[in-house]
């Protein structure tokens, strides 16, 4: 049977049509992975969510940036979705994110659910950076479900600060062998007037002159 090659020319335009829908296969697959979150690059200070979901190289990635410490997934437990951050000794630090630069007098709600897997303590913490000096952490749960997932909560009012400052929001294991956390969030929710940081009040200077008394 003869078989008939074809030309120089035919093999050269078919090589470039695969080539062409290789590279057009690859370019939609990145848009779809990654561009949803370039374009929120720039953190949605109102509503800032991790479920741990998603992990591109050491980081979470979600829609509302990219948080630390992504190789800590896991998927022996979850309290939504299919995965949750998991700590042990080997792995203190968990799920993580910082926001920078945030406005003085801004209030935030920082939540996160718990599963323990062994005793010992975990927390749920809150820590300032450079010219940003706060700290506050929390070991407590507020609720608990029917599978023993913890909720932690921590209320923040963004303290008063100069320069550059910024806020990292973590989660980490103390003595615990084997800890679980997921859904992270930070939210920001309306300041109460009546408990604001008397410190965001500037002092009111009266002066009064002597032909005021006369």
């Amino acid at each position: 049977m003869l078989l008939i090659q074809p030309s120089p020319k035919k093999r050269k335009n078919y090589i470039r049509y695969i080539f062409l829908a290789f590279i057009t296969f690859l370019l939609a697959f990145l848009a779809k992975t990654y561009i949803p979150y370039f374009l929120h690059s720039k953190t949605n200070t109102s509503l800032i969510f991790c479920d741990a979901e998603k992990v591109v190289g050491n980081k979470f990635w979600t829609t509302s940036g990219t948080f630390g410490n992504g190789n800590t997934q896991s998927n022996l437990q979850a309290y939504s979705g299919k995965y949750a951050c998991q700590l042990d000794q080997k792995s203190k630090y968990g799920m993580s994110f910082v926001l920078e630069q945030p406005n003085i007098g801004d209030r935030y709600k920082v939540s996160v659910w718990r599963y323990k897997a062994t005793a010992g303590q975990s927390f749920l913490a809150i820590s300032g950076t450079e010219n940003l000096k706060y700290y506050k952490q929390e070991n407590r749960f507020t609720t608990k479900d029917k599978n023993a997932w913890e909720q932690l909560q921590v209320y923040i009012n963004v303290p008063k600060y100069e320069g550059k400052g910024s806020l990292k929001f973590f989660v980490y294991l103390a003595d615990a062998e084997n800890v679980f956390f997921d859904d992270l969030k930070i939210e920001k929710i309306a300041l109460d007037s009546t408990k604001q940081n008397i410190n965001l009040v500037k002092p009111l200077h009266l002066e009064l002159k002597e032909k005021a008394y006369q």
